[in-house]
Protein backbone atom coordinates (compact mmCIF):
# COMPACT_ATOMS: atom_id res chain seq x y z
CA UNK A 1 0.00 0.00 0.00
CA UNK A 2 3.01 2.38 0.75
CA UNK A 3 3.78 2.10 -2.94
CA UNK A 4 0.06 2.41 -4.09
CA UNK A 5 -0.14 -1.23 -5.49
CA UNK A 6 -3.97 -1.25 -4.69
CA UNK A 7 -4.59 -4.89 -6.31
CA UNK A 8 -1.69 -6.51 -4.79
CA UNK A 9 -2.45 -5.26 -1.75
CA UNK A 10 -6.31 -6.53 -1.82
CA UNK A 11 -5.13 -9.89 -2.26
CA UNK A 12 -3.01 -9.94 0.46
CA UNK A 13 -5.90 -8.65 2.72
CA UNK A 14 -7.62 -11.68 1.58
CA UNK A 15 -5.69 -14.17 3.08
CA UNK A 16 -5.02 -12.92 6.31
CA UNK A 17 -5.68 -15.50 9.19
CA UNK A 18 -6.50 -12.09 11.56
CA UNK A 19 -8.57 -9.33 11.41
CA UNK A 20 -6.73 -8.13 14.49
CA UNK A 21 -4.44 -5.51 12.19
CA UNK A 22 -7.32 -4.92 9.46
CA UNK A 23 -8.39 -1.04 11.43
CA UNK A 24 -4.50 -0.27 10.78
CA UNK A 25 -3.85 -1.94 6.88
CA UNK A 26 -7.09 0.05 5.98
CA UNK A 27 -6.20 3.28 7.60
CA UNK A 28 -2.76 3.31 6.30
CA UNK A 29 -4.78 2.96 2.75
CA UNK A 30 -7.43 5.87 3.52
CA UNK A 31 -5.06 8.33 4.99
CA UNK A 32 -2.67 7.69 2.11
CA UNK A 33 -0.88 11.62 1.48
CA UNK A 34 -0.81 10.90 -2.77
CA UNK A 35 -2.46 7.57 -3.93
CA UNK A 36 -5.95 6.75 -2.30
CA UNK A 37 -8.90 9.66 -2.28
CA UNK A 38 -11.25 7.88 0.82
CA UNK A 39 -15.22 8.54 0.41
CA UNK A 40 -17.02 9.69 3.20
CA UNK A 41 -18.60 6.07 3.73
CA UNK A 42 -15.26 4.55 3.65
CA UNK A 43 -14.22 6.64 6.48
CA UNK A 44 -17.65 6.63 8.56
CA UNK A 45 -17.77 2.71 8.35
CA UNK A 46 -14.33 2.88 9.08
CA UNK A 47 -15.08 4.82 12.71
CA UNK A 48 -18.46 2.70 13.21
CA UNK A 49 -15.47 -0.34 14.00
CA UNK A 50 -12.26 1.30 14.69
CA UNK A 51 -12.97 4.44 16.62
CA UNK A 52 -10.51 2.76 19.41
CA UNK A 53 -7.59 3.18 17.13
CA UNK A 54 -5.14 5.84 17.09
CA UNK A 55 -5.96 6.77 13.45
CA UNK A 56 -9.28 7.68 14.37
CA UNK A 57 -8.83 11.16 14.83
CA UNK A 58 -7.46 11.65 11.65
CA UNK A 59 -10.01 9.86 9.74
CA UNK A 60 -12.32 11.66 12.42
CA UNK A 61 -11.31 14.84 11.16
CA UNK A 62 -10.56 13.83 7.52
CA UNK A 63 -14.32 12.45 7.72
CA UNK A 64 -15.63 16.07 8.87
CA UNK A 65 -14.16 17.06 5.05
CA UNK A 66 -16.08 14.98 3.20
CA UNK A 67 -19.29 14.47 4.95
CA UNK A 68 -21.95 15.61 2.53
CA UNK A 69 -25.02 17.36 3.51
CA UNK A 70 -27.55 15.34 5.71
CA UNK A 71 -24.94 12.59 5.67
CA UNK A 72 -25.79 10.30 8.65
CA UNK A 73 -23.16 11.61 11.35
CA UNK A 74 -20.08 9.40 11.84
CA UNK A 75 -19.22 7.82 15.75
CA UNK A 76 -16.15 10.40 17.13
CA UNK A 77 -12.99 8.80 18.01
CA UNK A 78 -12.26 7.05 21.99
CA UNK A 79 -11.02 10.53 23.65
CA UNK A 80 -7.70 9.83 26.02
CA UNK A 81 -4.62 9.83 23.53
CA UNK A 82 -1.33 10.94 25.16
CA UNK A 83 -0.36 13.46 22.62
CA UNK A 84 3.14 15.14 22.88
CA UNK A 85 6.42 14.39 22.94
CA UNK A 86 9.49 14.74 26.08
CA UNK A 87 10.81 17.68 26.53
CA UNK A 88 15.00 18.63 27.57
CA UNK A 89 15.40 19.18 31.10
CA UNK A 90 17.13 22.34 30.87
CA UNK A 91 14.11 23.85 29.18
CA UNK A 92 13.62 27.59 27.84
CA UNK A 93 13.77 29.94 30.22
CA UNK A 94 10.54 32.34 28.73
CA UNK A 95 7.97 32.94 30.78
CA UNK A 96 4.54 33.76 29.53
CA UNK A 97 2.95 37.34 30.92
CA UNK A 98 0.62 37.03 32.82
CA UNK A 99 0.82 33.50 33.07
CA UNK A 100 -3.02 33.41 34.24
CA UNK A 101 -5.97 36.16 33.32
CA UNK A 102 -7.79 34.99 36.99
CA UNK A 103 -8.02 37.80 38.99
CA UNK A 104 -6.20 40.70 36.54
CA UNK A 105 -7.84 43.83 35.80
CA UNK A 106 -6.51 44.17 32.02
CA UNK A 107 -4.91 40.48 31.01
CA UNK A 108 -5.10 42.05 27.32
CA UNK A 109 -3.30 45.24 28.64
CA UNK A 110 -0.61 43.18 30.33
CA UNK A 111 -0.23 40.78 27.61
CA UNK A 112 0.31 43.58 25.14
CA UNK A 113 3.03 45.27 27.14
CA UNK A 114 5.41 42.22 27.43
CA UNK A 115 4.63 41.45 23.93
CA UNK A 116 5.62 45.33 22.46
CA UNK A 117 8.54 44.98 24.82
CA UNK A 118 9.98 41.48 23.74
CA UNK A 119 9.32 42.51 20.05
CA UNK A 120 11.49 45.72 20.17
CA UNK A 121 14.54 43.12 21.91
CA UNK A 122 13.74 41.05 19.41
CA UNK A 123 14.06 43.83 16.64
CA UNK A 124 17.58 44.87 18.39
CA UNK A 125 15.91 47.88 20.27
CA UNK A 126 16.52 47.01 23.60
CA UNK A 127 16.61 50.82 24.79
CA UNK A 128 12.63 50.83 23.07
CA UNK A 129 11.58 48.13 25.73
CA UNK A 130 13.29 49.97 28.64
CA UNK A 131 10.86 53.29 27.56
CA UNK A 132 7.71 51.25 28.05
CA UNK A 133 8.50 50.27 31.77
CA UNK A 134 6.65 53.56 32.28
CA UNK A 135 5.19 54.37 35.67
CA UNK A 136 1.46 54.16 33.48
CA UNK A 137 2.62 50.84 32.34
CA UNK A 138 3.90 49.33 35.32
CA UNK A 139 0.96 49.82 37.04
CA UNK A 140 -0.93 46.69 34.80
CA UNK A 141 2.41 44.96 35.78
CA UNK A 142 3.37 42.59 38.87
CA UNK A 143 6.53 43.39 40.69
CA UNK A 144 7.33 39.81 39.36
CA UNK A 145 6.44 40.33 35.94
CA UNK A 146 8.70 43.73 36.04
CA UNK A 147 11.53 41.76 37.19
CA UNK A 148 10.95 38.92 34.51
CA UNK A 149 10.56 41.74 31.86
CA UNK A 150 14.29 43.41 32.94
CA UNK A 151 15.79 40.41 32.73
CA UNK A 152 14.85 40.16 29.38
CA UNK A 153 15.90 43.45 28.59
CA UNK A 154 19.34 43.05 30.13
CA UNK A 155 20.04 40.08 27.76
CA UNK A 156 19.17 41.90 24.79
CA UNK A 157 21.56 44.22 25.92
CA UNK A 158 24.36 41.76 26.63
CA UNK A 159 23.12 40.07 22.92
CA UNK A 160 23.69 43.20 21.06
CA UNK A 161 27.26 43.54 22.73
CA UNK A 162 25.75 46.55 25.40
CA UNK A 163 27.50 45.05 28.63
CA UNK A 164 27.29 48.64 30.28
CA UNK A 165 24.05 48.66 29.86
CA UNK A 166 23.34 45.02 30.57
CA UNK A 167 24.96 45.18 33.83
CA UNK A 168 22.85 48.65 34.81
CA UNK A 169 19.36 46.27 34.08
CA UNK A 170 20.20 43.30 34.90
CA UNK A 171 21.99 44.16 38.37
CA UNK A 172 18.60 44.72 39.62
CA UNK A 173 17.22 41.23 38.48
CA UNK A 174 19.08 38.76 36.98
CA UNK A 175 22.41 37.63 38.02
CA UNK A 176 23.54 35.55 35.31
CA UNK A 177 23.06 38.14 32.60
CA UNK A 178 24.91 41.14 34.83
CA UNK A 179 28.19 38.45 35.50
CA UNK A 180 28.52 37.13 32.19
CA UNK A 181 28.29 41.08 30.66
CA UNK A 182 30.54 42.02 33.48
CA UNK A 183 32.95 39.26 32.28
CA UNK A 184 32.49 39.94 28.60
CA UNK A 185 33.40 43.64 28.86
CA UNK A 186 36.91 42.81 30.97
CA UNK A 187 35.05 43.72 34.40
CA UNK A 188 35.86 39.74 35.51
CA UNK A 189 35.83 40.88 39.14
CA UNK A 190 32.79 42.31 39.21
CA UNK A 191 30.52 39.22 37.25
CA UNK A 192 32.46 37.11 39.40
CA UNK A 193 30.32 38.81 42.03
CA UNK A 194 27.13 38.15 40.61
CA UNK A 195 28.06 34.38 39.28
CA UNK A 196 29.05 33.71 43.15
CA UNK A 197 25.66 34.78 44.61
CA UNK A 198 23.75 32.91 41.76
CA UNK A 199 25.71 29.84 42.75
CA UNK A 200 24.69 29.69 45.95
CA UNK A 201 21.00 30.01 45.64
CA UNK A 202 19.00 27.17 46.21
CA UNK A 203 15.54 28.52 44.70
CA UNK A 204 17.57 28.70 41.55
CA UNK A 205 16.91 26.28 38.51
CA UNK A 206 19.82 23.72 38.54
CA UNK A 207 20.72 24.57 35.01
CA UNK A 208 21.49 28.65 35.89
CA UNK A 209 23.28 27.22 39.57
CA UNK A 210 25.83 24.88 37.20
CA UNK A 211 26.28 27.73 35.01
CA UNK A 212 26.55 30.14 37.54
CA UNK A 213 29.27 28.10 39.49
CA UNK A 214 31.34 27.24 36.45
CA UNK A 215 31.81 30.00 35.03
CA UNK A 216 32.73 30.95 38.77
CA UNK A 217 35.35 28.48 39.03
CA UNK A 218 37.08 30.04 35.82
CA UNK A 219 36.96 33.50 36.96
CA UNK A 220 38.58 31.84 40.83
CA UNK A 221 41.15 29.97 38.38
CA UNK A 222 42.14 33.57 36.98
CA UNK A 223 42.86 34.66 39.92
CA UNK A 224 44.82 31.61 41.11
CA UNK A 225 42.55 30.88 44.02
CA UNK A 226 42.22 27.10 42.87
CA UNK A 227 40.44 26.53 46.64
CA UNK A 228 37.65 28.56 45.57
CA UNK A 229 38.00 27.37 41.98
CA UNK A 230 37.33 23.68 42.80
CA UNK A 231 34.88 24.54 45.25
CA UNK A 232 31.91 26.11 42.67
CA UNK A 233 33.00 23.68 40.39
CA UNK A 234 31.66 20.90 42.76
CA UNK A 235 28.85 22.91 43.24
CA UNK A 236 28.63 22.62 39.19
CA UNK A 237 28.70 19.16 39.33
CA UNK A 238 26.14 18.13 41.27
CA UNK A 239 24.16 18.81 38.03
CA UNK A 240 25.65 16.51 36.08
CA UNK A 241 22.37 16.39 33.27
CA UNK A 242 23.42 19.90 32.52
CA UNK A 243 25.65 21.15 29.83
CA UNK A 244 27.47 22.82 32.81
CA UNK A 245 27.47 20.56 34.81
CA UNK A 246 28.78 17.94 32.79
CA UNK A 247 31.40 20.18 32.17
CA UNK A 248 32.30 20.38 35.74
CA UNK A 249 32.47 16.79 36.25
CA UNK A 250 34.80 16.53 33.56
CA UNK A 251 37.01 18.90 34.86
CA UNK A 252 37.00 17.49 38.54
CA UNK A 253 37.64 13.93 36.66
CA UNK A 254 34.65 12.57 38.00
CA UNK A 255 32.68 9.75 36.29
CA UNK A 256 29.28 10.97 35.16
CA UNK A 257 26.62 8.63 37.45
CA UNK A 258 23.63 8.61 35.59
CA UNK A 259 21.57 5.34 36.16
CA UNK A 260 20.16 3.62 33.01
CA UNK A 261 18.27 0.87 34.36
CA UNK A 262 14.85 1.14 33.83
CA UNK A 263 11.77 -0.52 36.38
CA UNK A 264 10.89 -4.54 36.28
CA UNK A 265 8.03 -5.04 33.07
CA UNK A 266 5.84 -7.80 35.42
CA UNK A 267 3.83 -10.66 33.77
CA UNK A 268 0.88 -8.93 35.69
CA UNK A 269 1.26 -5.20 33.38
CA UNK A 270 1.73 -7.76 30.16
CA UNK A 271 -1.18 -10.02 30.99
CA UNK A 272 -3.42 -6.08 31.77
CA UNK A 273 -2.55 -4.86 28.25
CA UNK A 274 -3.24 -8.65 26.64
CA UNK A 275 -6.45 -8.53 28.17
CA UNK A 276 -7.44 -5.06 25.78
CA UNK A 277 -7.43 -4.64 22.51
CA UNK A 278 -5.29 -2.23 21.86
CA UNK A 279 -2.96 -3.80 24.10
CA UNK A 280 -3.39 -7.05 21.89
CA UNK A 281 -3.03 -4.59 18.38
CA UNK A 282 0.38 -3.27 20.49
CA UNK A 283 2.12 -6.55 20.78
CA UNK A 284 0.64 -7.62 16.58
CA UNK A 285 2.60 -4.28 15.21
CA UNK A 286 5.92 -5.37 17.51
CA UNK A 287 5.70 -8.77 15.87
CA UNK A 288 5.44 -6.85 12.54
CA UNK A 289 8.00 -4.39 12.95
CA UNK A 290 5.32 -1.61 12.67
CA UNK A 291 6.85 0.20 16.29
CA UNK A 292 5.58 3.43 15.52
CA UNK A 293 2.05 2.36 15.55
CA UNK A 294 2.48 -0.16 18.53
CA UNK A 295 3.98 2.91 20.29
CA UNK A 296 0.76 5.01 19.34
CA UNK A 297 -1.59 1.77 21.02
CA UNK A 298 0.70 2.52 24.19
CA UNK A 299 -0.39 5.84 23.94
CA UNK A 300 -4.04 5.28 24.11
CA UNK A 301 -3.75 2.88 26.78
CA UNK A 302 -1.59 5.30 29.01
CA UNK A 303 -4.96 6.82 31.22
CA UNK A 304 -6.05 3.92 31.90
CA UNK A 305 -3.14 3.02 33.46
CA UNK A 306 -2.93 3.15 37.75
CA UNK A 307 0.82 5.24 38.63
CA UNK A 308 2.45 1.66 39.15
CA UNK A 309 1.62 0.33 35.73
CA UNK A 310 3.24 3.83 34.13
CA UNK A 311 6.18 3.21 35.59
CA UNK A 312 5.95 -0.44 33.36
CA UNK A 313 4.33 1.42 30.66
CA UNK A 314 7.56 3.39 29.99
CA UNK A 315 9.83 0.68 30.84
CA UNK A 316 8.94 -1.32 28.40
CA UNK A 317 8.56 1.21 25.61
CA UNK A 318 12.15 1.45 25.95
CA UNK A 319 12.96 -2.20 25.95
CA UNK A 320 11.24 -2.51 22.63
CA UNK A 321 13.02 0.82 21.26
CA UNK A 322 9.46 2.88 21.29
CA UNK A 323 11.56 5.87 21.52
CA UNK A 324 9.14 8.62 21.16
CA UNK A 325 6.62 6.72 24.05
CA UNK A 326 9.72 6.32 26.29
CA UNK A 327 10.95 9.48 26.13
CA UNK A 328 7.56 11.50 26.67
CA UNK A 329 6.72 9.10 29.55
CA UNK A 330 10.16 9.21 31.55
CA UNK A 331 9.56 12.62 31.53
CA UNK A 332 6.00 12.83 32.64
CA UNK A 333 7.39 10.88 35.26
CA UNK A 334 10.35 13.29 36.12
CA UNK A 335 7.99 15.84 36.27
CA UNK A 336 5.56 14.08 38.52
CA UNK A 337 8.33 12.59 41.08
CA UNK A 338 11.41 14.12 40.35
CA UNK A 339 13.19 11.15 39.67
CA UNK A 340 15.07 10.71 36.33
CA UNK A 341 14.85 7.30 34.71
CA UNK A 342 17.64 7.94 32.59
CA UNK A 343 16.93 4.60 30.43
CA UNK A 344 13.92 6.25 29.49
CA UNK A 345 14.57 9.66 29.46
CA UNK A 346 17.47 8.65 26.36
CA UNK A 347 16.06 5.94 24.69
CA UNK A 348 17.85 4.17 21.83
CA UNK A 349 15.29 3.63 19.13
CA UNK A 350 15.98 1.11 16.31
CA UNK A 351 15.08 3.18 12.88
CA UNK A 352 17.07 1.70 10.10
CA UNK A 353 19.48 3.91 8.64
CA UNK A 354 22.55 3.67 6.32
CA UNK A 355 25.85 4.00 8.40
CA UNK A 356 28.12 7.01 6.82
CA UNK A 357 32.19 6.69 8.02
CA UNK A 358 32.25 9.98 10.33
CA UNK A 359 28.48 10.81 11.92
CA UNK A 360 28.48 8.34 14.85
CA UNK A 361 25.41 6.67 16.84
CA UNK A 362 25.29 8.93 19.62
CA UNK A 363 25.08 12.37 17.62
CA UNK A 364 22.37 11.29 15.59
CA UNK A 365 20.34 10.22 18.58
CA UNK A 366 21.59 13.43 20.57
CA UNK A 367 20.19 15.66 17.26
CA UNK A 368 17.14 13.66 16.85
CA UNK A 369 15.86 14.07 20.52
CA UNK A 370 16.15 17.60 20.60
CA UNK A 371 14.77 18.46 16.73
CA UNK A 372 11.30 15.72 17.02
CA UNK A 373 11.43 13.88 20.23
CA UNK A 374 12.02 10.36 17.97
CA UNK A 375 8.64 11.59 16.48
CA UNK A 376 9.27 10.55 12.51
CA UNK A 377 5.75 11.64 11.75
CA UNK A 378 6.89 15.13 13.22
CA UNK A 379 6.35 18.52 11.14
CA UNK A 380 7.35 22.28 12.68
CA UNK A 381 5.52 25.04 11.49
CA UNK A 382 7.81 26.18 8.96
CA UNK A 383 7.70 22.68 7.35
CA UNK A 384 10.71 20.86 8.77
CA UNK A 385 9.76 17.48 8.49
CA UNK A 386 10.91 14.10 10.37
CA UNK A 387 13.39 13.07 12.94
CA UNK A 388 16.07 15.59 12.27
CA UNK A 389 13.76 18.03 11.33
CA UNK A 390 14.73 18.80 7.49
CA UNK A 391 13.22 21.86 5.60
CA UNK A 392 12.75 20.60 1.96
CA UNK A 393 14.76 22.87 0.27
CA UNK A 394 17.94 21.54 2.33
CA UNK A 395 17.01 17.91 1.76
CA UNK A 396 16.44 19.11 -2.17
CA UNK A 397 20.47 20.46 -2.07
CA UNK A 398 22.07 18.20 -0.34
CA UNK A 399 20.30 14.84 -2.14
CA UNK A 400 20.78 17.05 -5.08
CA UNK A 401 16.71 15.72 -5.80
CA UNK A 402 14.50 18.36 -6.44
CA UNK A 403 11.81 16.53 -6.00
CA UNK A 404 11.90 16.52 -1.52
CA UNK A 405 10.46 20.33 -2.70
CA UNK A 406 7.29 18.72 -4.02
CA UNK A 407 6.27 15.06 -4.62
CA UNK A 408 8.78 13.47 -2.34
CA UNK A 409 8.34 15.70 0.90
CA UNK A 410 6.16 13.11 2.08
CA UNK A 411 9.46 10.91 2.32
CA UNK A 412 11.33 12.89 5.03
CA UNK A 413 9.07 11.32 7.25
CA UNK A 414 10.89 7.83 6.13
CA UNK A 415 13.21 7.20 9.61
CA UNK A 416 16.39 6.20 6.73
CA UNK A 417 15.53 8.19 3.77
CA UNK A 418 15.56 11.03 6.56
CA UNK A 419 18.64 10.06 8.92
CA UNK A 420 20.60 9.67 5.87
CA UNK A 421 19.80 13.14 4.28
CA UNK A 422 20.44 14.51 7.90
CA UNK A 423 23.87 12.79 8.46
CA UNK A 424 24.42 14.19 4.79
CA UNK A 425 23.94 17.47 6.08
CA UNK A 426 26.01 17.40 9.20
CA UNK A 427 29.19 16.12 7.19
CA UNK A 428 28.42 18.83 4.99
CA UNK A 429 28.62 21.41 7.70
CA UNK A 430 31.15 19.70 9.30
CA UNK A 431 33.28 20.68 5.84
CA UNK A 432 32.15 24.42 5.85
CA UNK A 433 35.77 26.28 6.53
CA UNK A 434 33.55 28.56 9.16
CA UNK A 435 32.54 25.66 11.17
CA UNK A 436 35.93 23.71 11.38
CA UNK A 437 34.85 21.05 12.69
CA UNK A 438 33.86 22.84 16.06
CA UNK A 439 30.69 21.54 17.37
CA UNK A 440 29.21 24.55 18.73
CA UNK A 441 29.22 25.92 15.29
CA UNK A 442 28.25 23.09 13.82
CA UNK A 443 24.93 22.59 16.43
CA UNK A 444 24.43 26.40 16.09
CA UNK A 445 23.86 26.54 12.19
CA UNK A 446 22.18 22.89 11.91
CA UNK A 447 19.17 24.79 14.34
CA UNK A 448 19.95 28.43 13.19
CA UNK A 449 21.03 28.28 9.60
CA UNK A 450 25.03 28.36 8.27
CA UNK A 451 24.16 31.97 6.75
CA UNK A 452 23.30 33.23 10.94
CA UNK A 453 26.09 31.61 12.30
CA UNK A 454 28.19 33.41 9.84
CA UNK A 455 26.57 36.66 10.56
CA UNK A 456 26.77 35.96 14.18
CA UNK A 457 30.56 34.70 13.97
CA UNK A 458 31.39 38.80 12.50
CA UNK A 459 29.08 40.39 14.84
CA UNK A 460 29.26 39.05 18.35
CA UNK A 461 32.79 39.57 20.64
CA UNK A 462 33.24 36.50 21.99
CA UNK A 463 36.99 37.09 22.59
CA UNK A 464 38.27 33.38 20.97
CA UNK A 465 36.36 31.87 23.74
CA UNK A 466 33.81 29.20 22.17
CA UNK A 467 31.70 29.05 25.55
CA UNK A 468 31.42 32.79 25.71
CA UNK A 469 30.69 32.72 21.96
CA UNK A 470 27.96 30.23 22.94
CA UNK A 471 26.27 32.20 25.28
CA UNK A 472 26.25 35.43 22.99
CA UNK A 473 24.32 33.94 20.51
CA UNK A 474 21.56 36.26 19.73
CA UNK A 475 19.28 33.55 19.40
CA UNK A 476 17.65 31.85 22.60
CA UNK A 477 16.77 29.10 20.90
CA UNK A 478 19.95 28.32 19.18
CA UNK A 479 22.01 29.28 22.26
CA UNK A 480 19.53 26.55 24.32
CA UNK A 481 19.63 24.20 21.27
CA UNK A 482 23.41 24.44 21.21
CA UNK A 483 23.54 23.18 25.27
CA UNK A 484 21.10 20.49 25.18
CA UNK A 485 22.40 18.86 22.11
CA UNK A 486 25.68 18.63 23.62
CA UNK A 487 24.32 17.04 27.10
CA UNK A 488 22.07 14.66 25.01
CA UNK A 489 25.63 14.01 22.96
CA UNK A 490 27.69 13.59 26.43
CA UNK A 491 25.05 11.76 28.34
CA UNK A 492 24.56 9.28 24.96
CA UNK A 493 28.31 8.57 24.96
CA UNK A 494 27.76 7.53 29.00
CA UNK A 495 25.04 5.20 27.92
CA UNK A 496 27.00 3.35 24.56
CA UNK A 497 30.37 3.67 26.86
CA UNK A 498 31.70 5.40 24.58
CA UNK A 499 34.35 8.42 25.39
CA UNK A 500 33.18 12.21 25.26
CA UNK A 501 36.54 13.06 23.74
CA UNK A 502 34.61 16.69 23.07
CA UNK A 503 33.84 17.40 26.96
CA UNK A 504 37.98 17.12 27.67
CA UNK A 505 38.54 19.46 24.76
CA UNK A 506 36.33 22.08 26.15
CA UNK A 507 37.42 21.64 29.69
CA UNK A 508 41.04 21.66 28.56
CA UNK A 509 41.59 23.09 25.70
CA UNK A 510 38.81 25.58 25.29
CA UNK A 511 38.09 24.10 22.07
CA UNK A 512 34.64 21.98 21.46
CA UNK A 513 36.51 20.04 17.68
CA UNK A 514 34.14 17.01 17.26
CA UNK A 515 35.17 13.69 17.37
CA UNK A 516 33.13 11.42 16.36
CA UNK A 517 33.50 7.20 18.10
CA UNK A 518 34.84 4.90 15.27
CA UNK A 519 33.54 1.69 16.77
CA UNK A 520 32.14 -1.03 15.48
CA UNK A 521 28.76 -1.16 13.16
CA UNK A 522 30.43 2.65 11.86
CA UNK A 523 32.84 1.16 9.56
CA UNK A 524 31.41 3.20 6.18
CA UNK A 525 30.07 0.16 5.19
CA UNK A 526 26.49 2.35 3.83
CA UNK A 527 24.63 -0.96 4.65
CA UNK A 528 21.03 -0.52 6.13
CA UNK A 529 21.53 -1.73 10.05
CA UNK A 530 19.50 -0.86 12.93
CA UNK A 531 20.02 2.50 14.82
CA UNK A 532 20.11 0.48 18.25
CA UNK A 533 22.47 -1.79 17.48
CA UNK A 534 25.56 0.61 15.73
CA UNK A 535 28.46 1.39 17.99
CA UNK A 536 28.51 -0.86 20.99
Amino acid sequence: QQDKNWKSADKLIKQLDSDQLKGRVLSQRYLHPTGWRSTYKQLRDWLQVYNDHPAASRIYWLSKKRRPNNAKSQKPPKKGYLNGYGRSSLGHSYVTIPASSKGRASPSKTRKIARDIRRKIRKGWPTGGLNMLTKANLRYLTKYEEAVLRADLAHGYFIYGKDKDAIEQAQKEAYWTAGIAAWRSGQVDRGMEYFRVLAEREDAPSSLVASAAFWASRGELRSGNAEASFHFLEIAARHQDTFYGTLAAEALGQDITLDFDLPVVTDGFIDWLMARPGGQRLFALLQVGETYHASRELRYLWEEMSEDQQLEAMALAAHTHMAGVSFRTADIIRQRTGVHYYGGLYPVPDFETAAPIRVDQALLLAVMRQESGFNPRAKSWAKASGLMQLMPATAAFISRDRRFRGSRRHDLMVPSINIKIGEDYILHLLDEPLIEEDLVKLLAAYNGGPGNLNKWMRKVNHNGDVLMLLESLPSKETRFYVKNVMTNLWIYRKRLNQEAVTVANLVGKGKARYMPFMGDGNNGDCQLVKLSERCK
